[in-house]
């Protein structure tokens, strides 16, 4: 049964993430197309995180008290209705985008926290590092593939094509959930209790450790800084200030999910050689370090000789972007199995909501931030932030260091 649970998981989970990448990858390029402008890009995608903001305070309580597998057959078959509903309509137009975005991350905002409440009822605690490797594996493999086909259809064929395979790919999704053989455990708090008290004790308990506490902070740092400045600047560079065509963004975002690749398998390779503290800690000094490599394309003259060659500007943010998410998945792997096993299966759901809720309010910051920045071409200053950031990142992270190694020594 372990093997049958892992092969549905992993195809439900990764055959979605295929649609998902691949429908992102097209609807940024859309955006950018008929907008033309960073800063109105970053107005619209920071809409996706409005709903977290509004749902996300309560869709945890919800979840915890509802039969996740069941909320997640239900969300999936939602979205592969919705988006066959929006190709059929034919309307691809700046407010379909707008509604397509928003509607989606309302879904979400009950999905993720559902999707991540199954986990410990799928594997034992022993298993959760193994699985969310191999998960974050094949993810990353995908997602070498899920861009370029994105932005090769997205040339040719245009939004339509992609909404279908999108769809296709939720429903396969919930006919893989479905099949999934466990026995959910219900907490006994899930049929009592109002909402407002749920995650007024999910707060206590989650806060009340500090090492989980600091990652939540210092993930929401991670996604003000970092996510934003990718999310806006990678595709502002490519498609504005040096005018490439839309599949070099696809080549970036392929890169990214290699470096994705292997930093999950060096992860894989070396899980018991240190705590999953340390390895936490190396991940966000590996991020810290990549910001170096952006500092050139802060100067003009730099600028002037990549954007020369054809390939080169690609090339360049590539390398960069390479580097900073090797050790981003490098720490993605070991923070998720950190808080999938520290904090109580009955408290994953609420756990989910708040991080998501924190993370939305960091992301709206963030694209406000960066896309007025290259709304004007201010490089050098998107840049200091991003530098900056990291530097944040690295004090909010001092605590986890602190505590994390207390306990270790208290083990011993």
């Amino acid at each position: 049964m372990l093997k049958k649970n892992l092969a549905l998981y992993l195809f439900g989970s990764n055959t979605s993430i295929f649609g998902d990448v691949i429908l992102t990858t097209a609807l940024a390029l859309h955006i950018m197309k008929i907008t033309g402008s960073p800063g109105a890009f970053a107005a619209i995608m920071s809409m996706a995180f409005l709903p977290r903001m509004l749902f996300t305070s309560f869709s945890g309580a919800i979840v915890d008290k509802l039969n996740s597998r069941k909320l997640m057959i239900f969300l999936d078959l939602l979205r592969g209705v919705l988006l066959l509903t929006c190709f059929i309509n034919g309307d691809y137009s700046k407010n379909m985008v707008i509604a397509l975005v928003v509607t989606f991350a309302a879904i979400d905002t009950f999905f993720v926290p559902a999707s991540i409440t199954i986990i410990p009822n799928l594997f034992h605690k022993d298993y959760i590092s193994k699985v969310n490797s191999l998960d974050q594996s094949i993810r990353s493999s995908v997602n070498v593939i899920s861009p370029l086909v994105a932005s090769i259809i997205y040339a040719t064929g245009g939004l339509g094509i992609l909404l279908i395979i999108d769809a296709i790919t939720f429903l396969l999704s919930a006919v893989s959930e479905y099949l999934l053989e466990f026995t959910e455990k219900i907490a006994k708090d899930k049929k009592k209790g109002s909402m407002v008290s749920s995650m007024s004790d999910a707060v206590k308990v989650i806060f009340g450790d500090k090492r989980v506490a600091s990652l939540i902070f210092n993930g929401a740092l991670s996604h003000l800084f970092l996510f934003t400045f990718i999310e806006v600047g990678m595709i502002s560079l490519l498609m504005i200030t040096f005018n490439k065509p839309e599949f070099h963004y696809g080549i970036l975002q392929a890169v990214i999910s290699v470096s994705a690749i292997i930093s999950s398998i060096i992860a894989f390779g070396v899980r018991n050689k240190k705590s999953i503290s340390e390895h936490i800690n190396l991940g966000i000094i590996g991020m810290i370090v990549a910001v170096v490599l952006f500092i050139p394309i802060t100067m003009e003259a730099f600028r002037d000789f990549i954007e020369s060659f054809e390939f080169m500007p690609v090339i360049y943010l590539s390398i960069a972007c390479f580097v900073m998410f090797m050790s981003f998945g490098y720490y993605a792997v070991f923070f998720r199995s950190f808080y999938q096993s520290e904090v109580p299966k009955e408290y994953l759901g609420r756990f989910t909501s708040i991080f998501m809720m924190l993370t939305a309010i960091s992301r709206i910051a963030g694209l406000f931030i960066y896309g007025q920045l290259f709304e004007y071409n201010l490089i050098y200053y998107a840049i200091v932030v991003l530098g900056a950031g990291m530097i944040i990142k690295l004090l909010v992270h001092i605590p986890f260091i602190s505590f994390a190694k207390r306990d270790l020594e208290e083990e011993h």
